[in-house]
């Protein structure tokens, strides 16, 4: 049987496969975390995102000068 050298015969991994291991602490987030996915840390909290972390902690973003 020839090789497949289609890029795409894999395809790209099912997230529904993935193990679940942790929720965005983000409340108003709480997207699940899977196992081997970036995240970003404070203390003990997991976050997916920067922007979940920012949003957690309170802050905006402006322009300078103007506040």
């Amino acid at each position: 049987m020839p090789a497949n050298l289609d890029r795409f015969f894999q395809g790209l991994s099912d997230s529904q496969e993935e193990k679940v291991v942790a929720h965005c602490e983000y409340k108003r987030c709480g997207s699940e975390i899977y196992d081997g996915q970036l995240v970003t840390t404070l203390d003990q909290s997991i976050f997916c995102n920067d922007r979940c972390l920012f949003n957690h902690l309170g802050a905006v973003t402006i322009t300078a000068g103007e506040y």
